[in-house]
């Protein structure tokens, strides 16, 4: 089973911070199996590792208690925590408006931010690259949703317009999934 640093379930809960009351809250808590109930109720460090399997199971239950749909919920998230982490990590390519910079450094950075597996970056011109993931436990649909509007907020906080993000390969068996991504720069 892999684990997941701890900074990447603070996207959920300042999704549930704001958008859940306290009758909402006290379901969840209700809901969470035990470990996950200890888990999420004491306090989280962004750069400890959890388990990926308490991520799924929080997901299950936001979309479970939330308002909004599943897909609107997840980028909303996936949108917050792009804002939140590039003005806290990648400002630099921000203010520059260099998103294929960004996504060279996210590569980088990725073992200590989220630390799910390993992310390959390969750029393919100016203005596209593809990314590429391994990870050895099953995705679930969110955290797909939440991955992918925090890859083109994160490129359109760089500068790009008009993006593209294309599931190019996706292999269940191996864990591995591709993503292309294309944009038009702002300049």
């Amino acid at each position: 089973m892999n684990g997941i640093r701890g900074l990447v379930f603070h996207s959920r809960f300042e999704y549930i911070k704001k958008q859940f009351d306290s009758e909402q809250l006290k379901q969840l808590s209700q809901l969470l199996s035990p470990q996950a109930h200890q888990f999420i109720f004491d306090q989280v460090f962004p750069v400890n590792q959890y388990p990926f399997e308490l991520l799924k199971e929080l997901d299950s239950y936001i979309v479970q208690l939330a308002p909004e749909s599943e897909e609107e919920v997840f980028n909303r998230i996936g949108s917050d925590f792009a804002d939140m982490i590039m003005d806290r990590y990648f400002v630099n390519y921000v203010e520059a408006k260099e998103p294929q910079r960004f996504l060279a450094q996210f590569q980088v950075l990725y073992p200590q931010l989220w630390n799910l597996g390993t992310l390959s970056y390969h750029p393919l011109s100016e203005t596209s690259a593809e990314l590429s993931f391994v990870i050895e436990d099953e995705i679930h649909p969110p955290f797909q949703r939440f991955l992918e509007r925090f890859l083109t907020r994160a490129v359109e906080l760089c500068g790009a317009r008009e993006i593209q993000l294309q599931l190019q390969s996706k292999s269940n068996s191996t864990g591995r999934f591709t993503y292309r991504i294309q944009w038009k720069s702002s300049s």
